[in-house]
């Protein structure tokens, strides 16, 4: 759809990295939403308080999201408008950054952006480190921002304007990818970013090799849980799982948690689109080592429910 994100392998390592590193429910809002996949991820894995709290700057994305919270039954409230703008006064136990983030002139000739906004200036920082400085006035105490960071990007400037705002950033979640084939005929253009200190890139056998990573970040070097927090939490994922798992048990899983989908043969052969132009085995295959993803969410990567 015109105008909305394709989900990609950064969404991927994303859920992959909040479904690690989050064992409770948290009042969770996800800017950039594109499609709404992560944030119905997140809910069928019973980590959201309802409702989930989602923007992003363009309405046919906003739009689009909407119909695929109603369509699996995630309760959702979707704003429109640029970073925080849309909350004002607002604070959360998680944010979930999934703005654009790599060199403007990258992005122009990715096959990433076709039809979306990226105005991410010449390193590809300038609204990933906006989103940084203001993230901590929206957090709770304890709460925790999850941002990525492309190599096609200025890494160093994002993680020392992040050290800057926040008591602890941790990585919880890298990838390493060869460059798209549609970018590999621009390479003249990526070497010389990359002599500007823009991005980073690396040539090794023949190949142009980027990265992914995921990091979280919190305000104070507290545990994230207190006891009291930590009863109340339980319950409501109690309350959660008792819910999903209704829907869970007439899928055929393989784990007990709500949503787990179970495969047969290779995972990826189940998450492929021939129109997303991704990075790993050709045209938007998933390897098998990504996480299964529940059914709503697998849908919606194959593009069936995108308008």
């Amino acid at each position: 759809m015109p105008g909305v994100f394709t989900p990609n392998a950064t969404t991927t390592l994303m859920i992959q990295a909040l479904r690690n590193t989050t064992n409770w429910p948290a009042h969770v809002l996800e800017l950039g939403c594109g499609t709404g996949v992560i944030g119905i991820a997140l809910q069928e894995y019973g980590l959201v308080h309802s409702p989930l709290y989602a923007s992003d700057l363009s309405e046919s994305a906003v739009l689009c999201s909407r119909e695929n919270y109603a369509r699996y039954g995630c309760p959702a409230d979707v704003r429109g408008g640029s970073l925080f703008e849309p909350w004002p006064g607002e604070k959360f136990d998680m944010i979930i950054d999934d703005i654009s983030g790599i060199a403007q002139d990258v992005a122009k000739v990715s096959p990433w952006f076709q039809g979306v906004p990226c105005d991410t200036g010449k390193d590809g920082t300038d609204l990933v480190t906006e989103i940084i400085r203001q993230a901590p006035q929206h957090l709770k105490k304890d709460g925790r921002f999850f941002f990525p960071v492309l190599s096609l990007s200025n890494v160093d400037r994002l993680l020392r304007v992040a050290k800057e705002q926040f008591a602890t950033i941790e990585k919880v979640g890298h990838q390493d990818w060869p460059l798209p084939t549609e970018l590999m005929a621009h390479l003249p253009l990526l070497r010389q970013l990359r002599s500007e200190g823009s991005i980073i890139l690396e040539e090794r056998f023949g190949m142009v090799l980027c990265y992914t990573e995921v990091y979280c970040a919190r305000t104070s070097n507290a545990e994230y849980f207190s006891i009291g927090r930590h009863r109340r939490d339980r319950k409501a994922l109690a309350e959660n799982r008792a819910h999903w798992g209704k829907l869970a048990r007439r899928r055929d899983c393989e784990l007990g948690f709500p949503g787990t989908v179970k495969y047969s043969g290779r995972l990826g052969q189940d998450l492929y689109r021939k129109d997303c132009p991704d990075h790993r085995n050709g045209g938007g295959r998933f390897g098998p080592q990504d996480p299964p993803y529940p059914q709503a969410a697998r849908a919606a990567l194959n593009g069936r429910d995108i308008r």
